[in-house]
């Protein structure tokens, strides 16, 4: 099927900006519906009204589109530049969980569906790996180090382990649990890591 999208895009013309969100758009909905296994470049290309010599052009494969699909539904939350590690990593943790909180989030609803899915196929678990789990990880973990380097944080710690501890409790209580999502929940896990990363206070001999 060539459509009148396929036609004005002839000849080098820039791509359309609207028609991308348009394509990633129907992509989340149907990885939301469907499934990635079921999920296919021609039926996003129907869902989107455009033809799949349109998708091509854009994407080399469905994996492809799915990763930029998926960036398109993260949060974009950043870590606070300023104050100390633990009340950065409070705020941070504190503004995951309130977007987590929203109601008409499309996020949460997609990777639930793709949570019983990323096992069965290694393109999908890249996908979910690289946009969701990679960068987010990466930030923390640097904040971490920094925390050891300016002694908020004991120098034994393993950071990756940390790291896994801060992000995963949201993941248990939304997609595992169903539990509701209070962003008052964060700073009490982030108090239960730095408590027990905190440096060992040296005793003062006494008078």
């Amino acid at each position: 099927m060539t459509t009148a999208a396929d036609a004005r895009e002839r000849g080098g013309r820039p791509r359309n900006p609207e028609l991308d969100r348009a394509i990633l758009d129907a992509a989340a909905q149907l990885l939301a519906e469907e499934g990635y296994e079921r999920m296919s470049i021609e039926s996003v290309a129907h869902r989107a009204g455009v033809g799949k010599p349109t998708i091509y052009r854009r994407w080399s494969s469905k994996q492809a589109m799915v990763i930029d699909a998926l960036a398109r539904l993260s949060d974009g939350v950043e870590i606070p530049r300023e104050g100390s590690v633990r009340d950065r990593l409070t705020t941070f943790l504190e503004r995951l969980w309130r977007e987590a909180a929203k109601p008409h989030s499309d996020r949460m609803p997609v990777l639930s569906h793709l949570m019983g899915e990323i096992h069965r196929s290694p393109e999908l678990r890249e996908a979910v790996r690289s946009t969701f789990v990679a960068e987010r990880r990466r930030r923390v973990q640097a904040l971490l180090r920094e925390g050891i380097e300016n002694g908020e944080i004991d120098p034994s710690v393993d950071v990756g382990v940390v790291t896994d501890m801060a992000l995963s409790p949201l993941v248990a209580r939304k997609l595992l649990m169903g539990g509701k999502i209070s962003p008052g929940e964060a700073r009490s896990i982030v108090d239960v890591l730095f408590d027990g990363c905190a440096p060992a206070r040296t005793e003062q001999p006494s008078a």
